[in-house]
């Protein structure tokens, strides 16, 4: 929506009908919003001191007091040739998920903890298994440490927010979209799940944090620029600049790139004086391009055919030939998914271990005990490693039960998580609603939404009244 628009109606005193358009758009100009108010009053004094003046000449008279008055009053970057803001400025993750819903997320959990809550969580993190990530334990939230004195809904409400970003994430953060209408329609579902827990947790959060709203424009941005593959590659342009000029240098440095890809791709510029030529290139069938993950004892993986945990690696080397073997584990996928966490099951059978050449084992992927079926607490004890060496320092751990029995498939850690889907069955990944009548529902919160808000300004004038 041009800002031109704007005023061809503002001039006319027709206020309403550009609100209306605004408000569906969601854009906003705040360049052209100082003076949209300035000609709506000249207008309607125009009106009022001739009411037998035109339309087209109350606007051609506002027209030329403006450009006496500024040379820009809207936005700049609406003249730019070939450039739609609203439309090629496309949501970044980066701020929008981690920087927004997780950080607010991380405040509503955590800062209603006492003391002995914030032990216990720094003990469940430092006592994850990492293997699979790569991440710091001190990154990962496990839910089970949500204190106990909350009331029940509050720790429901908490453990869906929770859920709902963890399986919104590990959706962004994918280098290829196999199914494109597949992806987006499973998208659209995380999304209202995690619109719908903040709205359990606090329904006017969505009209004070924008990064709530930006989540619904992801859908129609990924389908016009693709996966959000691209956060690498803008940060090695800023880790390489010398930070004299980042956004300068990261702007050439995407150029460069663009110029590379053009030419590799088969692309060539348009010359009268030059002969165009191609370059030769092979033209394989299909190239996969496997992850390189370090697989050391005891991660788990997924070979062609199941799911196994590496018991041990072997190595044998003869003149110029190598062999390399790998003992697994096999664990059984369970048919249903967890029923506190909603992620995919491993069991153990009584015995079926298993020798694979490595060459068959596909990716690493991340798995966790599960601690909360087992009923496992925090007795045990670790000797704290400092430059790679164990210290005289304990620090209190996860003493697990029944240790190899059933394991969980973490299907919210970002590494791998777009293979993990395709290997896993569809019935175990296909997102759910957190709500089902999601209208009806959202009309009655909406309901007690607008008597509390009423009831905060009520509040505000009254204090401002009195100060």
């Amino acid at each position: 929506m041009r800002s031109w628009s704007k005023f061809g109606w503002r001039v006319c005193g027709v206020a309403s009908h550009v609100e209306a358009v605004r408000v569906a758009s969601g854009a906003v100009d705040k360049t052209a919003e100082y003076w949209i108010p300035v000609l709506l009053s000249k207008s309607s004094e125009f009106k009022r001191k001739d009411p037998q003046w035109s339309v087209d000449d109350i606007s051609a008279e506002l027209l030329c007091w403006l450009s006496t008055q500024t040379k820009q009053p809207y936005n700049l970057l609406l003249d730019a040739k070939y450039l739609d803001p609203s439309q090629d400025t496309p949501v970044e993750n980066l701020h929008t998920y981690l920087l927004g819903h997780k950080k607010y997320a991380w405040y509503d959990m955590h800062s209603s903890w006492d003391d002995s809550t914030q032990a216990l969580f720094a003990i469940r993190l430092q006592s994850t298994d990492t293997n699979g990530l790569t991440i710091l334990p001190i990154s990962i939230c496990l839910y089970d440490a949500v204190p106990k004195r909350f009331n029940q809904q509050t720790l429901q409400n908490a453990h869906a927010n929770c859920r709902a970003l963890g399986e919104l994430g590990a959706a962004l953060w994918i280098a290829e979209i196999d199914d494109l209408e597949q992806y987006l329609e499973d998208l659209e579902v995380w999304i209202d799940n995690v619109l719908d827990a903040w709205a359990r947790i606090d329904p006017a959060k969505i009209l004070k944090k924008i990064k709530l709203h930006l989540l619904k424009h992801l859908p129609a941005h990924i389908r016009r620029f693709g996966p959000s593959c691209f956060n690498a590659v803008f940060r090695m342009c800023s880790v390489l600049s010398n930070h004299q000029a980042p956004s300068r240098d990261i702007a050439l440095k995407n150029g460069e790139l663009g110029r590379l890809t053009h030419i590799i791709s088969g692309g060539y510029w348009h010359a009268y004086s030059a002969t165009a030529s191609r370059m030769d290139t092979a033209s394989p069938n299909e190239a996969q391009d496997l992850p390189k993950d370090v697989c050391p004892v005891g991660s788990w993986v997924i070979d062609r055919h199941f799911i196994a945990r590496i018991i041990e690696i072997l190595h044998s080397s003869k003149g110029n030939q190598t062999l390399d073997l790998v003992t697994l584990h096999e664990f059984t996928l369970s048919e249903a998914l967890h029923h506190y966490y909603e992620m995919p099951v491993l069991h153990k059978p009584e015995r079926h271990h298993l020798v694979v050449n490595s060459e068959t084992i596909q990716f690493i992927i991340n798995v966790q005990h599960d601690c909360q079926a087992a009923g496992c607490s925090a007795t045990g004890s670790t000797r704290q490693r400092q430059e790679r060496m164990e210290s005289g320092q304990e620090l209190s751990c996860i003493e697990h039960v029944a240790d190899d029995e059933q394991y969980i498939i973490n299907t919210h850690a970002l590494h791998n998580a777009a293979r993990l889907r395709c290997y896993l069955p569809r019935y175990l990944t296909v997102p759910q609603p957190l709500i089902m009548n999601r209208k009806e529902w959202h009309v009655e919160i909406a309901v007690g939404l607008r008597v509390t808000q009423s009831a905060k300004r009520t509040q505000t004038q009254e204090k401002a009244a009195v100060t």
